[in-house]
């Protein structure tokens, strides 16, 4: 079958027509009669794209070729720059004390409370006294309230003395004793009336005369052997009785001076003048605080590390205080005085006492005052040649948890954090695991993994790796003192 030219159907228009064969006996090929358009090369009849496609790979030589010749050469990474730190140079502190602070309240040394011994009406009250000389006596023995004492003491607080002719203003009015006087020791604080017991004393008085007498008449009788022995025992044993019932009236008469057992203040008067009162009923209490006890709870924990007769300080929270304490707060010494032997089972607590002196303000007051919220500041131990870091410059670090077997199976374990810090060792931070001691305000003891003259890196600590470069931009010196806050204790 062929088409309108007269080719082969199957055959391409762009194949070479196929070669004749030669003939028998013929020395070459033989080529055919007739050539057309058909016969002519593939080369002939494509030339125009070959020549395309040449120049096109000459092309795509000749940039590469130029692109190979133009290749810059490869740039080596660029160095890391040392990272900037502050460092600390690590000296050994030659004593660090480890405290703990606790609230403590201020109780009076001694609190008394004065009973009546006899009974009567309360007449009035002790003058009040300036300094330990003997009081006044009353004037008149009138009779006073506290409101009419309160009322005299504002008129005039100051007994002062007046000797004629000085020149010196007069002295101030006496007035009798209120709540929150200050007393000495023997000094009058309330007069009974003494009517009745007055009466009384006079008739044992003169019972005591008669039988008295009639001891020295039974006596004469006797040596004349006129009475027998046992009238005169009997004689003589009135005479005694009459005597101790005088000793007892005279004693009861006493007694109705109600005078104070020991120096102090009067924390309260409960009886007004007027009343009647019996024995046993209390008609003063007085509170020493020349001497006052700080009361606190110790934790059991701390307490093994206390004993009688340490002495520790005392704080108190003073507005604009210079003196004492670092933080402002004036300081003042005790000594543990007791510490229960036997602990609270709900806190796990034992009760201390420390007793301290109370001294006077420049307003004439008592520094301490009773029920007074104080801090107590206790030293548990003394730490010698202790290596105090900043709590800031150590990084804590979670370890891997710990697996291990037991009877029920494979058991995995959180493991307690590691505490890492690092060091500028000649340029080069290096990874220092560390074990901490007392945590003692924003420092922190290290027990292990420094030493002295280390540098350690307490700024851009957490921006470095370990063995990367570092460059120093200031070396802190250490702090001359460990922080006045409490120490706790943390680890080992």
């Amino acid at each position: 079958m062929t088409d309108e030219t007269g080719k082969k159907a199957d055959r391409p228009e762009n194949l070479p027509p196929p070669a004749v064969l030669p003939a028998a006996g013929s020395s070459g090929p033989q080529s055919p009669e007739k050539t057309d358009d058909s016969g002519k090369s593939w080369l002939a009849r494509n030339r125009g794209s070959a020549i395309v496609v040449g120049l096109a790979a000459l092309a795509a030589g000749a940039i590469s070729v130029a692109m190979a010749m133009h290749k810059k050469p490869a740039v080596p990474p660029a160095a890391v720059p040392p990272v900037n730190v502050e460092v600390m140079v690590v000296r050994a502190r030659a004593e660090v004390l480890d405290t703990v602070d606790l609230p403590g309240v201020v109780e009076p040394n001694v609190v008394v409370k004065v009973a009546a011994e006899v009974p009567g009406r309360v007449e009035s009250y002790g003058l009040f006294q300036q300094s330990s000389a003997p009081a006044a006596t009353s004037p008149g023995g009138v009779a006073i309230t506290k409101g009419q004492a309160a009322t005299t003491q504002a008129a005039g607080c100051q007994q002062v003395s007046n000797v004629p002719g000085n020149g010196s203003s007069p002295p101030a009015p006496p007035r009798y004793l209120d709540e929150g006087d200050r007393i000495f020791a023997g000094q009058v604080l309330m007069r009974l009336n003494t009517d009745l017991l007055l009466a009384e004393r006079d008739q044992v008085k003169a019972n005591l005369e008669l039988d008295q007498r009639d001891l020295e008449s039974v006596e004469k009788l006797n040596q004349r052997g006129v009475s027998a022995k046992h009238e005169l025992d009997q004689a003589k044993s009135k005479r005694n009785v009459s005597q101790a019932l005088l000793d007892l009236v005279e004693a009861r008469l006493k007694r109705a001076t109600i005078v104070a057992p020991i120096g102090g203040v009067i924390n309260r008067l409960p009886v007004e003048v007027g009343e009647y009162v019996q024995p046993g009923i209390i008609v003063a209490q007085i509170a020493d605080m020349e001497k006052v006890k700080i009361v606190t709870d110790v934790p059991e924990k701390d307490a093994k590390c206390l004993h009688e007769g340490q002495e520790h300080l005392i704080l108190l929270d003073l507005e604009n205080d210079q003196s004492g304490d670092p933080e402002g707060r004036a300081a003042l010494r005790g000594t543990i005085t007791y510490l229960s032997s036997v602990g609270d089972s709900q806190t796990r607590t034992k009760r201390l006492e420390l007793t301290v002196d109370n001294p006077t303000g420049g307003d004439g007051k008592r520094l301490l005052q009773s029920q007074q919220i104080v801090r107590v500041r206790l030293t548990r131990r003394v730490l010698t040649d202790a290596i105090m870091i900043p709590l800031m410059a150590v990084i804590p670090m979670q370890k891997e948890k710990d697996v291990f077997m037991d009877e029920v199976g494979i058991v995995e374990r959180q493991a307690s954090p590691s505490m890492i810090v690092y060091v500028n060792e000649g340029g080069i931070a290096r990874q220092r695991e560390i074990r901490i001691g007392i945590l003692k305000g924003m420092s922190v003891s290290v027990v292990d993994g420094l030493k002295p003259d280390d540098r350690l890196i307490i700024a851009g600590h957490r921006q470095v790796a370990p063995g990367q470069k570092v460059a120093e931009t200031a070396v802190r010196a250490p702090a001359s003192r460990a922080a006045s806050k409490p120490a706790d204790t943390i680890g080992n």
